[in-house]
């Protein structure tokens, strides 16, 4: 019995195809295929990557107490691999660590230690009505990576949920609304400053249960994220016009951005144009490649070298592009991506170059994926986006060409 599969499933096997580093692997085990934790390559993948190098560095500079040092505001004077402790925390999940990994539960249970107030917080104080409020932000939406359901999150999580609804209580962003709940909840001042609710922190603690949030309030927040010209506080960029953005760094906090704002649900409602131009934004081989690695970057790289094109191109692809365009927000089956016959190593094939303007890719159920599973129909995204001409781009894909064998 034969099965379509979506693009980004015949990415990813494609992908698999050749050697990869162990977190490409696992992120797009767990992320796009969604292989079973238990299963033998998804096992392997994690016992690869717990020996890898980068794994090996988060791990070397992990202090006793469980932190790195400084949580949040990194030494100016300080040149280190890993600077602050948010910075280890979202950098080993970006490699694909579980939370449940000694690193991790060790990180943990030092944020949670921070909010009880039995170790003090690590960084130099600043002299203004917000560091406090700030405090508990920073280290809370560490912790709800790691420990979204642990009891130190309550009261800072009902805190800012508290706030976004007040300052979406009609479905808009009203900053006037956003400063009185401030005032009334921590006692901050926080216009024109980096507290205001479209800072990641924030975003990132909110949607660790955002399922209990106000639809409304929720909907009008992803909007307001999703059209700010400065994009998400922290990150820089704007969601929109994805277009305008010139450097690596710029498109490495762009897909960060989006992440983001992808934990929450209906996000896709917000992602249709942005999904498309990524779609859009291809090279002839199918994959994605933004350019050489960008400066302290918690996301990438995931492989230990970057010289070749190769891994270069398997870290944007699979680092984020694949995830955020399997979640079902715009698909378009696969062009000009090489495809081999069926085999016992590749257990998919092309059933045909073109029909009704689309590529046809098949699974055989009989063979089942590297898991044993087999990849069903249902993962197919249920519409195809609008191409877009990529500017600028002399070797973006280009979707008319016709490069199957």
């Amino acid at each position: 019995m034969l099965h379509e599969v979506s693009e980004t499933t015949a990415l990813a096997l494609q992908l698999l195809e050749s050697p990869q580093d162990a977190s490409v692997r696992l992120r797009l085990y767990s992320d796009v295929l969604a292989y079973p934790s238990r299963s033998p390559a998804f096992q392997a993948a994690r016992a690869d990557l717990r020996s890898s190098p980068a794994v090996q560095q988060i791990a070397a500079d992990q202090r006793e107490d469980g932190g790195w040092g400084r949580f949040h505001s990194a030494k100016s004077t300080a040149r280190r691999a890993i600077p602050t402790t948010e910075f280890a925390v979202r950098r080993a999940f970006a490699l694909g660590l579980s939370p449940r990994s000694p690193m991790l539960s060790r990180a943990a249970d030092y944020t949670e230690a921070l909010l009880a107030g039995a170790i003090p917080f690590p960084d130099p104080p600043e002299k203004n009505d917000r560091w406090r409020a700030g405090c508990r932000l920073f280290v809370t939406s560490s912790l709800s990576l790691i420990r979204p359901r642990s009891t130190a999150l309550r009261a800072t999580s009902r805190t800012w949920a508290s706030i976004l609804e007040a300052a979406f209580h009609e479905g808009r962003y009203d900053p006037k609304a956003e400063a009185s709940a401030h005032r009334r909840l921590t006692g901050a001042t926080v216009q024109g400053t980096y507290l205001e609710l479209n800072n990641r922190y924030a975003v990132e603690l909110l949607a660790a249960d955002a399922n209990h949030l106000p639809m409304a309030q929720c909907r009008g927040y992803m909007e307001w994220l999703a059209t700010s010209r400065t994009g998400i506080g922290y990150l820089g960029v704007p969601l929109v016009r994805p277009e305008t953005l010139r450097t690596p760094s710029e498109f490495d906090r762009w897909l960060v951005s989006w992440e983001l704002l992808s934990r929450f649900p209906g996000w896709q409602e917000c992602a249709t144009s942005a999904m498309d131009w990524l779609w859009s934004y291809r090279m002839r081989d199918g994959l994605w490649d933004f350019g050489p690695r960008p400066g302290l970057s918690e996301a990438l790289p995931l492989s230990s070298d970057w010289r070749t094109s190769h891994k270069r191109q398997a870290d944007w692809s699979s680092g984020c592009c694949l995830s955020l365009l399997d979640m079902g927000c715009a698909t378009q089956p696969i062009r000009g991506c090489p495809v081999s016959c069926l085999s016992e190593r590749r257990p998919w094939r092309l059933e045909s170059h073109h029909t009704d303007r689309r590529t046809k890719y098949v699974i055989d159920s009989r063979l089942g994926s590297r898991s044993g599973r087999s990849l069903s129909a249902s993962r197919t995204a249920p519409h195809s986006p609008t191409w877009l001409q990529a500017a600028g781009q002399s070797q973006a894909f280009d979707p008319t060409e016709r490069t199957l064998p």
